[in-house]
């Protein structure tokens, strides 16, 4: 049985019954289910003022922004949604599933904190790209 002592009868103590397997018992390895929320890349790219398109989904990799006078400068990472799935199947998971939520009413979102999820956006667009996937055994 591989390092498992199999005990019947009554235990070392007197009492019992006892049947089954006794001691750790080593775990099968699992494939635990993960869940990868992400901002959804194409949303990004809008003008929140505006709705427009403000650059190109194409336009992947890092980018440099001037964040102000006095402050550094912002640095980001553009993603397709292509290089996210890659990704995770490169570093061996399993996508199962991949989402993309969203209404479209307007009335079913709120402007968030600072105001940056416009609710017009978001019922065209959605704004979080959430993946499920399972981890490699």
């Amino acid at each position: 049985m591989h390092g498992r002592t199999r005990v019947t009868g009554r235990d070392r103590h007197g009492r019992g019954p006892v049947g089954g397997v006794r001691g750790s018992l080593p775990r099968p390895p699992t494939r635990r289910p993960v869940r990868v929320p992400t901002p959804h890349p194409y949303y990004r790219l809008l003008d929140l003022e505006t709705g427009a398109v403000a650059e190109s989904y194409f336009d992947t990799g890092r980018h440099v922004r001037d964040a102000g006078p006095d402050l550094p400068d912002l640095v980001t990472h553009r993603n397709a949604v292509s290089d996210f799935h890659d990704a995770l199947c490169d570093a061996g998971f399993d996508v199962e599933a991949m989402l993309e939520p969203g209404s479209p009413d307007p009335e079913d979102y709120e402007p968030g904190p600072w105001g940056e999820q416009r609710p017009e956006l978001r019922c065209k667009v959605p704004s979080v790209l959430p993946f499920g996937a399972r981890q490699p055994a």
